[in-house]
Formats: C-alpha cells, structure tokens, sequence
C-alpha cells in the first residue's frame, strides 16, 4: 500500500504548469474582475450574460486556462476555473454543485472542461440549477491529417 501512494504521489506531482501569460490573465482590468473564491478563480464581467464553470484537464495546472476564460468574461461570459484535487477531475467530479447558486444574476449556465475535465464535466449529476453540459475534448495541440489540414475531436455531452 505504501508503494501505490508513493506511485501515486509522484505521477500527480509530474503536470503541466501555467506559463507567465496565464499569470498575467489572473488579474483584473477595466472589463473583468478576478477573484479566487474557496479557492476557484472566478472571471467576472460587468454585465454578465451567462455563466460556465470549466473543469480543467487531468495533471494540468488549472490557471493555465485563465487566458481563454479571461477571454470568454471579456465578452460577457461569467467564467469559475474550478481547482481540482492533486490536478485531476476524476477526483472531484462534483465541485461544480454549488457554484451556480453564488451567483444569482447568472441564470443560464454551462459546464465544460478540457479532456478529463471534460469528461468529468460531461457525467456530472444535475444540481438544482439548470446546467448545459459541453465537454470539450480536445488535445492541446492538434495533428495534421493526410491534406494537411489539422484535425479537430470535440465531443458534445
């Protein structure tokens, strides 16, 4: 037993970290606010129109998605990058439950995430609010196919 949490140990202390653009993405500016709340990061617009809760990839730092949900808040979406146990959705699947109901000015939410926290995302239980599952299962960088073109595997749940 001790050899598997050893095992364990060290595979998740191996992921992949946020790079300086992301850190710089984790503060606020003129059009959205940034918050860490109960230890998610929150993207918050002025007028928010909608709201998504994204589950980030297995062994990937969460705040290397603050980028792209600084971006969505930008255009009015309110965004929570959910912080998962030891960087794996699996071992959280749930943490979503409660978000929508701190935000009441939300009324239309989306959950969604990258890879296994899409997936996680996708086979989340419902909560009293209403929520749009889209699991985003996509690898971080994309092949050619045979025309040269890249591929693209998204999976809608």
């Amino acid at each position: 037993m001790l050899a598997v949490c050893i095992a364990f140990g060290v595979y998740v202390s191996d992921y992949y970290h946020a790079d300086p653009a992301a850190e710089d993405a984790l503060v606020s500016d003129d059009v959205v606010s940034v918050t860490k709340q109960n230890g998610n990061w929150v993207f918050v617009p002025e007028s928010p129109t909608a709201g998504l809760i994204f589950y980030p990839g297995g062994k990937v730092e969460n705040t290397a998605y603050a980028p792209l949900l600084h971006d969505l808040a930008e255009d009015g979406i309110l965004c929570v990058l959910v912080k998962m146990p030891c960087n794996l959705a699996v071992l959280d699947r749930n943490a979503a439950d409660s978000i929508p109901e701190r935000f009441s000015e939300v009324t239309d939410w989306y959950i969604g995430g990258h890879s296994l926290g899409g997936a996680m995302a996708a086979v989340m239980p419902g909560s009293a609010v209403t929520v749009h599952r889209r699991a985003m299962a996509r690898p971080p960088s994309l092949p050619r196919n045979n025309s040269g073109r890249r591929r693209t595997r998204w999976r809608h749940g």
